[in-house]
């Protein structure tokens, strides 16, 4: 199965690339590595992958530890790029997760997310279908689904008052969107959620990580900020129904994951504190029904709980 990924340096990226590879798939990554959060985090995944650094804009390189795995550093923006990367090698099945994240970060810069999640998905898109690719798998953010109060949110549902986020344990994510690649669902088109479909309050996430640092998080109090949510949670159904899975990873798992790779990247010992408002939250899975508080954060740790939050739960 040869397989086009883009956004190949970001989160979810970069493990899907990993369990592609390890099912013994040829893979080309596309990610124009921008500096939306530390680039070198994303150079850091590139190296693991056996990709030189820095790679050269627009030239295919071949990995030093996965024979299987080319790297191509260019943006889904530029359809000229685009097109350069279907002329190098003709792709059975295409996931684009090339986009621009934050919903915060949106209200600051709309430019962005029309250049990269409607100018970029467009192009990858069109010279998919240009080039006869019969499978595409794209991943969407659970802000679709807006300011629609009835929850666990299904696909069925209207996506037209934006405003809401997800969130998803990596591990859960990847096999999840691994399977739909590497089957066709019955129908042309399909729409999956992926999620644990399991609210828990932010306050179990905060005592999860005081457990699992052995240190005590101070709080902070701080007004419910634009772009927050007030409930999300997945209605995974139809996912069950075609590919039979379900996330299932616990929260302890998923906290205890992160933390040692945290400490491990970040050569720490321990975590002095953090700063942190209540807000109701599931971990692993979607906010739901937060209190009239949101997240406020200091100290030099503020990514480590900022990660958290996000569900960027690594393994």
């Amino acid at each position: 199965m040869k397989v086009l990924v883009t956004g190949a340096a970001g989160f979810i990226g970069f493990h899907l690339v990993k369990r592609l590879l390890a099912a013994g798939c040829e893979v080309l990554g596309l990610d124009e590595l921008n500096a939306y959060y530390n680039p070198q985090l994303k150079w850091d995944r590139l190296t693991q992958l056996g990709i030189a650094h820095p790679p050269t804009s627009g030239k295919p390189i071949e990995s030093a530890h996965y024979p299987g795995f080319t790297f191509v550093k260019d943006s889904s923006t530029d359809i000229c790029a685009v097109k350069r990367v279907f002329e190098h090698r003709a792709f059975d099945k295409v996931c684009q997760l090339a986009a621009q994240a934050g919903v915060r970060y949106s209200l600051e810069n709309p430019d962005a997310y029309v250049q990269r999640n409607l100018l970029g998905f467009f192009n990858v898109l069109q010279t998919a279908a240009d080039c006869g690719c019969k499978h595409f798998v794209y991943a969407s953010s659970s802000s679709v689904y807006g300011a629609n109060r009835r929850v666990p949110f299904d696909v069925s549902q209207p996506v037209d008052k934006p405003l809401s986020r997800d969130m998803t344990y990596i591990d859960d994510a990847v096999e999840a969107t691994y399977r739909i690649l590497s089957r066709q669902s019955k129908s042309d088109y399909a729409i999956y959620n992926i999620g644990k479909s399991d609210p828990v309050d932010l306050v179990k996430l905060i005592e999860a990580l005081e457990k699992t640092l052995g240190k005590r998080a101070i709080k902070e109090m701080k007004p419910m900020q634009p772009g927050d949510v007030y409930q999300t949670h997945a209605h995974v159904g139809q996912l069950m129904k075609d590919y039979g899975y379900k996330p299932q990873t616990p929260l302890s798992v998923g906290v205890q994951h992160f933390v040692d790779w945290y400490l491990t990247y970040h050569q720490l010992r321990w975590v002095r504190c953090v700063v942190i408002a209540p807000l109701r939250v599931c971990p692993q899975t979607h906010i739901t029904d937060p209190s009239s508080h949101t997240t406020g954060v200091k100290d030099v740790f503020k990514d480590f709980l900022l990660s958290a939050i996000s569900g960027i739960l690594d393994s």
